[in-house]
């Protein structure tokens, strides 16, 4: 870790000593801190004494990967000030380093548990017959939903995980299993809301996509004006741990590629596969997912259009363009010319919603 602190006010004999003990202490911060803290990584700051009274002033701010964490003191003890700001960079950058390795995504399931708790609103201009109480109407919406779930799911990990690529979301913000769970309470919310040329699937995913906006602004907002010290509420936290989601890294297009290891899978479809993500995560917003939308997961461009809210020939000229796009940059990555972009996303990975995830929709919805 390099050092670049400025001295104000103090002479040599002092400097020299202050200059030793602020070398211990980002020396057991570098320890502390571990991988986070690479060759490169700097930590600078002034360390000033007041001319006129015993005042001591020290700001530090050390340049973490993608993150800058800072700590300010004033003291009459000079000794005091340095192990105070220190004290704050070891706390925020351990904070930092859990998230960074999702140790948070362990933790943060109150959005699920606030979602199972929450009772389903009624929909307004869908009367209820005397014999079939809400309950009911929720448990028949649910068994006319629930086919299409695996399909949600599958445009949820690649959409965030796109995301994710371009840093448009962190894994703090939302995971593939909340966005499912969350638009299939807000359709079901929303029933009234539906316009007429929509069918079931194609009105869930128009809602999981207006969520991801969504998502994506918040999260731009929160990362300008909140820096990752922000706490949550013991309260809000659940700890139970769910053991058929365990979390190791953030999503990555890794993730989207198949697992080579299986016997129908070669080093072609492999490679193939690696160029497509490549592409995708390049694309433009809309033109990435017109072409999720219609490769792998088979949406007419009519549906498509009505989803993103697009003309059907802009459609149709994103989905040409995209394409071409996508068999260029496989080709100039030495894929050949015989690249079929089709062929390709129905080859990789398939993601299914996980059945324990199921089960806590199935007994929210059918009781």
């Amino acid at each position: 870790m390099k050092l670049q602190i400025t001295y104000k006010g103090f002479d040599k004999k002092d400097k020299k000593t202050l200059k030793k003990f602020i070398a211990e202490k980002a020396g057991d911060l570098e320890l502390k801190l571990g991988d986070l803290i690479r060759t490169d990584t700097t930590l600078r700051g002034t360390l000033e004494k007041h001319q006129k009274i015993p005042l001591y002033r020290l700001g530090l701010t050390l340049h973490l990967p993608r993150k800058d964490i800072a700590g300010e003191e004033e003291n009459e003890d000079v000794r005091e000030v340095i192990n105070k700001v220190f004290s704050e960079l070891e706390r925020q950058g351990l904070k930092y380093k859990s998230r960074m390795n999702n140790h948070h995504l362990w933790k943060r399931k109150a959005r699920r548990k606030q979602l199972a708790q929450q009772p389903l609103s009624d929909t307004a201009s869908q009367p209820v017959a005397p014999d079939q109480d809400m309950q009911q109407q929720a448990s028949d919406w649910f068994d006319n939903i629930r086919d299409y779930l695996d399909d949600l799911y599958e445009f949820s990990v690649r959409e965030i995980t796109y995301l994710q690529a371009i840093d448009d979301l962190t894994p703090s913000d939302i995971l593939p299993d909340e966005l499912v769970d969350e638009t299939i309470v807000t359709a079901f919310e929303k029933q009234d809301d539906k316009p007429p040329y929509f069918d079931t699937k194609s009105w869930l995913f128009k809602l999981a996509v207006d969520i991801l906006d969504q998502t994506v602004q918040e999260s731009r907002q929160n990362r300008q004006a909140v820096s990752l010290e922000t706490t949550i509420p013991e309260e809000d936290i659940d700890t139970q741990i769910y053991e058929f989601y365990q979390p190791e890294e953030i999503l990555t297009l890794e993730d989207l590629i198949p697992d080579q290891s299986e016997p129908a899978v070669t080093e072609e479809m492999i490679a193939q596969q690696r160029a497509l993500q490549s592409s995708l995560v390049k694309l433009p917003k809309n033109w990435r997912r017109v072409s999720i939308l219609r490769n792998p997961l088979g949406f007419s461009v009519p549906q498509i259009a009505a989803i993103l809210a697009l003309e059907i020939t802009a459609v149709e000229s994103i989905l040409n363009m995209s394409e071409q796009f996508i068999s260029d940059h496989a080709r100039q990555n030495g894929q050949g010319t015989a690249f079929s972009v089709k062929t390709v996303q129905h080859s990789g990975k398939k993601n299914r919603y996980h059945p324990d995830l199921l089960s806590e929709l199935e007994q929210k919805f059918k009781g």
